[in-house]
């Protein structure tokens, strides 16, 4: 049993009541029971595994290419954390990841976690029974872009040893802001497509975003900037692209009766941020 100091439990009781629970009422009745415990070495995980049609007769065609950054590379940042605000995060010989994932472009400036989608007419949703999950771990969610198609559930984790929240930002789906004590667990059923970017007030560098999609059709771009849709049928269609840092974009991509579809390269820059005049 480890003993917990009193400077540790004055630490945790200021947390406590500088971020209070504020629970909505759950997305669906099949939402998780508060404090479900969860974590355990055994559990399915899914993450990032996205199911799109099984390629077929009528739908053997793919859309590839690559997203990529149009300007000078932007250097790498970290993130600002202190060793009071990490203090449990990680084990004393270990440092904590400070890594800014809001924008990772590579040497051939392949812009990666941008997600791709394509809309495609009266498709049927695939939608995993098991749970899609985002963990926490050591302070940081272990995935910072999550794939999750309309009417999927995410399983939000705490495998840590120190309390953590989950606040979400949304405009579609219920927003709620919920604390989760070590290794436990919360559910989210996901019933309108957006965008959901979740945060942890107690640890304010840690941040993700949940992209809800309804299409079968969608892929998160790789560290160069690829991704490749396939199960299309010919025709032509449009690739819509969304990136946190960057916006939104689109491009017209064409599969042939043979399947085929030409490469496509998306640009895509940061937006210069216009300065206000003074009168």
């Amino acid at each position: 049993m480890k003993l917990v100091s009193s400077a540790t439990l004055l630490l945790l009781t200021g947390l406590a009541l500088a971020y209070p629970p504020v629970v909505l009422a759950p997305d669906s009745a099949s939402s998780a029971e508060a404090g479900a415990v969860c974590c355990s070495p055994s559990s399915d995980v899914r993450r990032n595994v996205y199911v799109t049609p099984t390629p077929s007769e009528e739908g053997k065609g793919k859309a590839h290419g690559r997203v990529v950054f149009d300007g000078e590379i932007p250097k790498r940042k970290e993130l600002s954390i202190t060793e009071a605000q990490s203090k449990g995060c990680v084990q004393a010989d270990e440092a904590i990841n400070k890594q800014d994932l809001t924008l990772l472009v590579g040497e051939d400036k392949g812009i990666a976690n941008a997600v791709v989608t394509i809309a495609v007419p009266d498709q049927e949703l695939n939608v995993p029974e098991e749970n899609i999950v985002l963990d926490q771990v050591q302070c940081r969610f272990d995935q910072h872009i999550v794939l999750a198609p309309l009417g999927a559930t995410v399983e939000y984790r705490n495998s840590d040893d120190v309390p953590h929240n989950v606040h979400t930002y949304s405009l579609r789906n219920k927003a709620f802001n919920r604390t989760l004590s070590a290794q436990t667990s919360y559910e989210q059923a996901l019933q309108h497509a957006e965008v959901i970017q979740i945060r942890c007030d107690i640890h304010p560098w840690m941040s993700a975003y949940v992209f809800v999609a309804d299409s079968n059709f969608a892929t998160i771009t790789d560290e160069h900037g690829g991704f490749e849709i396939s199960g299309l049928a010919p025709g032509e269609y449009t690739a819509k692209i969304w990136h946190e840092k960057l916006g939104k974009t689109e491009v017209k991509v064409v599969v042939s009766e043979e399947g085929e579809s030409e490469a496509v390269s998306v640009p895509m820059k940061l937006k210069v941020k216009r300065s206000r005049r003074r009168r």
